[in-house]
């Protein structure tokens, strides 16, 4: 899959679509402004965003609906990219997919399990009915779980979720959304080991690899830091794939009495430099910029790669994490200094 002729259209217009991103001094902009509008004006006029907000009204538009809208930029340069890709570039951006998929049903579940009713999913359906058997209308409608997992009938997920559901008493948000999460990450590392080879396939597993030993490490970090959480139940949330992070490295972090001992035990790993003491850095702080620098290093080792359009979307992907919690900051009203604090600049 990695040459120039599959892959020279494809790469060009990811290039082409990287300077739209938000940049440095976008959000020292944004991190200046003081209203929801004046959020939402700025937004008008960066091209990717700018036919998303044209129509909209900026004093009454609700915070929900905008957060949505932002979402609706990634699924618009995703199938920008889908129509440049290939039959065979396309089978992986079909898996890749329902990484958006796993996202909109954690929206799902979180209106059930908080008993909103505020999810509106009409704006996706157009790229849905494209790449997925989701019916996001019946989803969003559903106030029960039994009611959303039947709404899942066909689909991929439902043999999950049924048996899930049916295996123990008291299943919360966080359990749905972890086996979600490991989900994507197995059928995404089948697909690899299927779908690729040598250096590309090489440098395919180092990429995800990396990310599943970081979320692993992560999630157990926080297990010990911030929550009461048993060994016993770190391991029900653990992604079963291991990369630098060997099998018996984990279990080690796992089994850590607190957060000492963890970090003497993450010292003797690969990962020894995201977590150390002293650093006034965040995990997910170090954990983005280590992604970022592999994401790097890998797409300047191959210039016709599917890594460089999964480095496009990892960027995007930021992207809206990062606005939006700008959005969230202005409507604190948190000084400039402060928003840019929750804002990773590269």
């Amino acid at each position: 899959m990695g040459n120039a002729l599959a892959y020279g259209g494809i790469i060009t217009k990811v290039k082409a679509m990287s300077s739209h991103l938000v940049t440095p001094k976008d959000y020292e902009h944004i991190a200046s402004l003081e209203t929801t509008a004046d959020f939402i004006n700025f937004l008008r006029t960066k091209p990717s965003y700018n036919l998303i907000f044209k129509d909209v009204n900026e004093t009454t538009i609700h915070r929900g609906q905008i957060e949505e809208l932002i979402k609706i930029s990634l699924l618009m340069d995703f199938q920008r990219i889908y129509t440049f890709a290939t039959r065979e570039q396309r089978k992986f951006l079909d898996i890749f997919f329902f990484r958006y998929e796993v996202n909109i049903l954690k929206d799902c579940l979180e209106q059930i399990y908080n008993q909103k009713s505020t999810l509106h999913l009409a704006d996706f359906q157009p790229f849905f009915e494209k790449h997925s058997v989701l019916n996001l209308n019946t989803l969003a409608g559903c106030t029960s779980l039994d009611e959303f997992i039947v709404g899942l009938e066909g689909s991929r997920y439902y043999n999950l979720f049924l048996t899930l559901h049916n295996s123990m008493e008291n299943v919360s948000l966080s359990d749905y959304e972890t086996q979600l999460d490991i989900y994507f990450f197995q059928q995404i590392w089948k697909t690899i080991n299927k779908q690729f080879k040598g250096k590309e396939k090489k440098r395919m597993l180092s990429l995800f690899g990396t990310q599943i030993d970081m979320l692993n490490i992560m999630w157990v970090y926080r297990s010990k830091k911030f929550y009461t959480v048993d060994a016993k139940e770190i391991y029900l949330s653990i992604i079963p794939i291991h990369f630098h992070l060997t099998k018996e490295q984990l279990i080690r972090l796992v089994e850590a009495a607190g957060t000492s001992e963890f970090l003497l035990a993450i010292s003797n790993t690969h990962y020894h430099n995201i977590i150390q003491p002293g650093n006034k850095q965040t995990i997910e702080y170090t954990t983005f910029f280590s992604m970022n620098h592999l994401y790097k290093k890998l797409t300047s080792e191959s210039s016709h790669s599917m890594l460089h359009i999964l480095y496009y979307l990892f960027l995007k992907e930021k992207e809206l994490d990062f606005v939006t919690t700008a959005l969230e900051c202005i409507r604190y009203h948190l000084e400039p200094n402060e928003t840019l604090k929750y804002i990773y600049i590269t």
